[in-house]
């Protein structure tokens, strides 16, 4: 079945147009599929709780930030700081799982399925000690004066471009060298996509834009809530890709009550 384009022989051949409709229609199934999957607990919580954060965070600014220390998604050491720090070691830790389960020390290409877990557990030590702002902080030498200050960068720095790239680079690189494995199981390599697009879109894209708003204003909130918003909605999705990966290659979550015999 093909979905029916034909407006378009008036502007591309009518064989583009096939091959265009037949892989439309293939992405409209996938998606479909992943919205008959049933929802694991573990990221329906985190749905929710990603949600009650962000509001919160609104909530919280239009009451003049009583709970500021709580709920800033733009400081540290607090409680979206905290959950996004779990969220990303659950997801190093179900990694690891799979990594653990398919290494073979004798097969060279395995080798690279504890990449992944490093990375994580680096990216969820880093909500705590912001190493990566320190690294960009590195930066700031290629910019004039080897200062932010009084450039349009003022408040990011480089660090976007210059650390930025050459890890979108890398981590392409490695969901390559995995992707026999992720596509083996249904939809965890669309999630794994969708995720990582949406965590570094928010990481990478969207906190360009904290260099043009002001603290304080509405300017600034929506871009703090859209930025932080999109990473833990790009690691949710992550997270259920783990979860659905490791799941497939049979490894069990049991919770059981103790009972004295």
């Amino acid at each position: 079945m093909s979905l029916n384009l034909r407006f378009l022989n008036f502007f591309v051949p009518l064989n583009f147009n096939h091959k265009l409709s037949d892989y439309l229609w293939k992405k409209i199934k996938i998606m479909t599929r992943l919205l008959n999957q049933k929802i694991p607990l573990i990221i329906e919580i985190c749905f929710v709780i990603e949600t009650g954060l962000i509001v919160a965070y609104f909530a919280d600014f239009m009451l003049h930030n009583p709970f500021q220390k709580l709920f800033d998604l733009d400081a540290e050491a607090n409680l979206p700081t905290y959950f996004s720090s779990i969220q990303l070691l659950l997801v190093a830790f179900f990694l690891g799982v799979f990594a653990r389960k398919n290494f073979n020390p004798a097969q060279r290409h395995t080798w690279t399925l504890w990449v992944l877990p490093v990375l994580f557990l680096f990216l969820s030590l880093d909500e705590f000690i912001s190493l990566h702002e320190f690294l960009g902080s590195l930066t700031d030498v290629f910019l004039p004066g080897g200062s932010r200050d009084h450039t349009i960068f003022a408040v990011t720095g480089l660090w976007m471009f210059i650390l930025g790239i050459p890890f979108i680079l890398f981590l392409a690189s490695i969901m390559i060298s995995m992707s026999k494995y992720l596509k083996k199981v249904p939809g965890v390599w669309f999630k794994f996509n969708c995720g990582f697009a949406l965590y570094l879109s928010g990481a990478l894209g969207v906190e360009i834009l904290g260099n043009f708003t002001r603290p304080g204003t509405w300017g600034y909130v929506l871009q703090v809530a859209f930025e932080e918003g999109l990473e833990m909605l790009g690691v949710t999705f992550i997270l259920w890709a783990v979860f659905n990966l490791v799941k497939f290659y049979g490894f069990r979550i049991e919770i059981r009550p103790y009972l004295n015999e």
